[in-house]
């Protein structure tokens, strides 16, 4: 936590304070990236954004040699996927929808990542709700629904049927929304 604090302080050298200090390359300062771009991303995506691109470059520049493959996935698909939500949240579709590829990429490399695909196609769909594209977005909607409640996670089973319903609502189906 403490080692962290002055480089999060400061977040226009964050990118140049993380890369030049070796302490700084773990996939534990990734994820600690990952959560303060979380935290920040309702607020301000704005400030969410070096904080994910941060985690992105760290968890890319990782040792293979000192990390299990499933876990060095599992911290790449987990900074990628931040770094698409940010993107998402800022409306740089394309972007985000790059960084969704990076991120499922990185998770089909672990061994139980339906959750994390999940929440990608979540990610997907809203992107392409945004860019119009409902067709292509109401069965990811529908599978990460389907996912999320067969998980048991009910906040993000709701998320995705509001989803859902909104994209049934464009496709002018309100009876199914």
């Amino acid at each position: 936590g403490f080692l962290l604090e002055p480089v999060l302080a400061n977040l226009d050298s964050l990118r140049d304070s993380l890369l030049s200090d070796p302490r700084y390359r773990s996939a534990g300062v990734v994820g600690r990236l990952v959560a303060a771009s979380e935290n920040a991303r309702e607020e301000s995506a704005l400030r969410a954004l070096p904080l994910a691109d941060a985690a992105v470059v760290l968890a890319e520049g990782l040792d293979p040699e000192r990390y299990d493959s499933s876990l060095l996935g599992s911290v790449r698909g987990a900074a990628w996927r931040e770094r698409a939500n940010v993107l998402r949240y800022l409306g740089r579709h394309g972007e985000a929808l790059a960084a969704v590829e990076r991120a499922e990429e990185a998770f089909r490399r672990t061994p139980v990542a339906d959750l994390d695909l999940a929440r990608l196609d979540f990610i997907r769909a809203t992107v392409f709700h945004a860019m119009q594209r409902q067709s292509e977005a109401l069965p990811l909607a529908h599978a990460a629904s389907e996912m999320f409640r067969d998980y048991g996670d009910t906040v993000r089973e709701i998320h995705a049927g509001l989803l859902e319903g909104a994209i049934l609502f464009e496709l002018h189906q309100p009876a199914a929304a």
